[in-house]
């Protein structure tokens, strides 16, 4: 436990290499996991679990910073803003192969917040099952985001503010942008594209799975449910056969040429 940042990890104007570790059950006001400011963090292989922070950053807050997550599965970590991740204030996150699983905002972004002039890109990556009590269920975009070969489907947001509305797979506030059309695959047929977004729109090579989507799916026709161990340095939700997104990525979208197992994301 800490008083203000970084409960389980506090890296301040340093560089932290994290690999093959766990960072569970630690408590903080804000970066319950870890607290990375003025600072450059290299995760791999890495699991951040019921972590949590009484503001901002369940699992991570990134301030000023930047980091990297590789094949490394963020779950159940609860804050106030950015249940799973934090990235704020010029900072840099990327996302790769790895998994924001049940992670919970009691105010916005339940996976993660990005915001205040910061870049997040996600690639062949997977967001499911977090919620948040007002918006952006799965993301909540107030800065640049970029997502390639990713699956954002079966998070939630129980909202009632009527000047950014729901989002419960992603909520993009008016100074945010998203560049997608990159072999994603968003929402699933429990829930309509009004529901599922906020100022953003799939198109292209993305797959829409919501009732007026591209191609509507149940949510458990997608992915199972259950975040559990199926290969690889870190728990993971497995597709589930025939879902849509199996072999819907593309291996040309560095580094796309694996999943979070690191097995072939595309069978050619």
């Amino acid at each position: 436990s800490a008083g203000f940042g970084g409960g389980g990890i506090n890296n301040r104007y340093a560089t932290l290499t994290l690999t093959n570790s766990v960072v569970n059950k630690n408590e903080a006001r804000v970066g319950g996991g870890l607290y990375n400011r003025y600072a450059t963090a290299v995760i791999t292989d890495s699991t951040f679990s019921s972590n949590e922070a009484r503001v901002d950053g369940g699992g991570v807050l990134n301030s000023k910073s930047n980091i990297t997550l590789t094949k490394s599965t963020l779950n159940e970590n609860k804050a106030r803003n950015g249940g799973g991740i934090l990235n704020e204030s010029d900072s840099t996150l990327t996302l790769i192969n790895s998994t924001l699983s049940s992670n919970e905002a009691n105010f916005q972004g339940g996976g993660f917040l990005n915001r205040l002039n910061s870049t997040a890109t996600l690639t062949s990556s997977t967001l499911t099952g977090n919620k948040a009590k007002n918006n952006g269920g799965g993301i909540l975009n107030d800065a640049m985001l970029n997502l390639a070969n990713s699956l954002i489907s079966g998070n939630d947001a129980n909202s009632n503010n009527t000047r950014f509305g729901r989002g419960d797979e992603i909520a993009n506030e008016d100074s945010g942008d998203v560049n997608a059309d990159a072999n994603n695959l968003f929402g699933h047929s429990g829930l309509t594209n009004a529901d599922a977004f906020v100022d953003f729109a799939p198109s292209g090579s993305d797959i829409t799975a919501t009732s007026d989507g591209t191609d509507a799916t149940a949510l458990p026709d997608i992915l199972n449910t259950t975040l559990k161990n199926n290969g690889g340095p870190t728990q993971t939700h497995a597709l589930v056969e025939g879902s849509p997104a199996i072999d819907a990525g593309n291996n040309s979208q560095s580094p796309g040429a694996t999943d979070h197992r690191g097995e072939d994301r595309v069978v050619d």
